[in-house]
């Protein structure tokens, strides 16, 4: 139950929208916080739900143009990264 991007993967933004959806992130506008994702134009901000700072994608034609770490509290890049890994913050087993 994790997702993994990496920079020119090809995913068009629905997909991924659908995906994290399906590990149980929640689609915001209002409150940014742990297991929730947002939406600006082309880029896709996800603030996963073990880490203090969040990642931005950028979505351009179904590929992945470019993959942000951001300190949310700052709303400033910290680095651009080559590839993201989102793991699902609930996880019940069978």
């Amino acid at each position: 139950m994790h997702i993994v991007m990496e920079e020119g993967m090809r995913i068009r933004r629905d997909e991924f929208l659908k995906k994290l959806v399906e590990i149980l992130y929640v689609r915001t506008d209002m409150e940014f916080k742990r297991g929730s994702f947002r939406v600006r134009g082309d880029s896709v901000e996800v603030f996963p739900a073990f880490l203090s700072t969040g990642g931005q994608d950028r979505i351009l034609r179904d590929d992945i143009d470019a993959i942000h770490e951001f300190d949310r509290s700052q709303a400033q890049v910290e680095k651009v990264r080559s590839s993201f890994s989102i793991n699902s913050h609930w996880y019940a087993p069978a």
